[in-house]
């Protein structure tokens, strides 16, 4: 239903200082960590990443003359499919011919930031789906977690990462409308909740962003590095609430949690290179399409020309190509900040 004047009534009985307040925006942090790779139109909606497997290694010597037994290669396929997202915003010719503020306007820059956000959060819910998961305090489930992140957690997951032979990140997509990479020095990336910001900071030989001997070549929203990682914070790396072990020293639901409460369970994201992956439909801005219909077209549906619109749509695939290559940890978070 297409929003009316009334709903959208101007400041008229008060001097106006600001039409369009600031909201809060989530950046845009795990796109920038993926492969990403483009699938043209008229391609299909399945999309397929393929590696070819490591030999195994040829121990038994050779005898004279005789060749050895072939190999044959094997390849591990990984599959997803182009699923498609979006929102609209109606506005009636009432709203864009009268109104005091620049109604339209201000809407398609909503309607960008919605579907930047939504992406995000659809990729943040695959790569939560993982199966390379420690879980802290060195239980076996996410109902047993009872600690939060710590050196030796940290150290886990590289030895984790590196037994598995997984590669540093050493570039990142680029934060502009085009699908195109520039390079960052060689780590590790992890991705945090804001929640778990104090708790990070917290653990020993952790190196603040301020610290760095080039502050400016940080992440956006990046707060320092230990033990090889760089943490990252995003508000849509969501906890599971109140699926952990029963402790009051740890954070439910942003409140201190009672003795028989069960404690919020954070993930934390650590990425190597090419170990998750997103496929948009090709296009302008990473594959999201804009679309503004001014109120007064008229056409069959419109015919006097009252309603109008802004909405974006987008395809897009996303995928775990490689889970050896990024782990998640399983934390609580600490409820007092004292």
């Amino acid at each position: 239903m297409a929003t009316t004047y009334q709903e959208l009534l101007p400041a008229v009985e008060a001097t106006v200082i600001a039409n369009n307040l600031p909201v809060a925006k989530a950046r845009e942090v795990i796109g920038r960590f993926m492969t990403i790779s483009k699938l043209g139109r008229n391609q299909g909606r399945s999309v397929k990443w393929t590696r070819y497997n490591t030999l195994p290694k040829a121990m038994s010597p050779l005898a004279d003359g005789i060749p050895p037994t072939s190999t044959k290669p094997t390849k591990t396929d990984i599959t997803a499919s182009l699923e498609q997202y979006g929102a609209i915003v109606e506005l009636t010719d009432r709203i864009t011919m009268t109104h005091t503020d620049p109604v339209l306007n201000i809407e398609t820059e909503r309607c960008m930031e919605n579907a930047s956000e939504t992406i995000e959060a659809v990729r943040f819910g695959i790569a939560k789906g993982g199966t390379n998961v420690i879980y802290a305090g060195n239980v076996a489930s996410r109902s047993l977690v009872n600690a939060t992140i710590s050196r030796g957690l940290i150290r886990q997951a590289v030895r984790n990462l590196s037994r598995n032979r997984a590669r540093r990140i050493t570039k990142m997509i680029k934060a502009s409308a085009l699908i195109a990479t520039e390079p960052v020095a060689a780590a590790f990336v992890a991705v945090v909740h804001p929640d778990l910001e104090s708790d990070v900071r917290n653990i020993s030989g952790f190196t603040p962003v301020e610290y760095y001997s080039n502050p400016s070549a940080a992440f956006e929203d990046e707060l320092g590095k230990a033990e090889g990682i760089r943490f990252v914070k995003s508000d849509l790396c969501e906890p599971w609430l109140s699926s952990g072990a029963s402790n009051a020293t740890w954070l439910i639901a942003g409140n201190i949690a009672s003795a028989a409460a069960s404690c919020d369970v954070y993930p934390v994201l650590i990425f190597g290179a090419d170990s998750f992956a997103g496929v948009p439909l090709t296009g302008q801005n990473k594959g999201i399409r804009l679309h503004v219909v001014p109120p007064d077209k008229v056409d069959s549906g419109n015919r006097l020309g009252q309603v109008g619109s802004v909405g974006w749509i987008t395809d897009q695939a996303s995928a775990i190509i490689n889970d050896l290559w990024m782990v998640r940890l399983e934390v609580a978070a600490t409820a007092s900040l004292t």
